[in-house]
């Protein structure tokens, strides 16, 4: 049994971008410097994780919105300047070329832009392996009905970051 690959390519450009939105994009064009700047790595891991327990600590009323504001937009700022950094020690890197927005449907578009080279590169910065299950089974453990029509449950994918 095959699987139709304008189907397949689809299914992989969408879990590309869903991997590559922010922070995914900011993770995986830190792991591609790879040991070219490991402390901006790092603080640009750090920064996106202060931004989560910063999101936490305003949804639980432990800081008011202003104290919230004033601090996103700090931490927002000096990741931007540290992406920008970073991508220009990794400029020629696939990811360096890719806008950092928080929007799935943003990433796809940029993606869908790409020529095939520059996809191809794209995923193998961050993907070891997409790994495609025969017919009967899927990566979710469930059996799958048939197989005459393309199922994206038998498809898994192996991420290097």
């Amino acid at each position: 049994m095959s699987v139709d690959r304008g189907h397949l390519e689809d299914a992989v450009s969408d879990a590309l971008a869903k991997a590559l939105a922010t922070p995914g994009l900011d993770r995986a064009l830190a792991a591609s410097a790879g040991n070219v700047d490991t402390a901006l790595a790092q603080q640009i891991g750090a920064d996106n994780d202060k931004l989560v327990e910063l999101g936490l600590m305003w949804a639980r009323n432990q800081i008011g919105t202003p104290e919230y504001l004033a601090a996103r937009q700090e931490i927002k700022e000096r990741t931007i300047r540290n992406n920008r950094r970073l991508a220009n020690l990794a400029a020629k890197g696939p990811l360096a070329a890719l806008e950092h927005k928080d929007d799935v449907t943003n990433m796809r578009a940029q993606l869908d832009r790409l020529d095939l080279d520059r996809l191809r590169a794209v995923a193998d910065a961050v993907l070891e392996a997409v790994i495609v299950y025969p017919a009967g089974t899927s990566s979710n453990g469930r059996g799958t009905r048939g197989g005459r029509r393309f199922d994206p449950d038998r498809i898994d994918y192996a991420w290097k970051v």
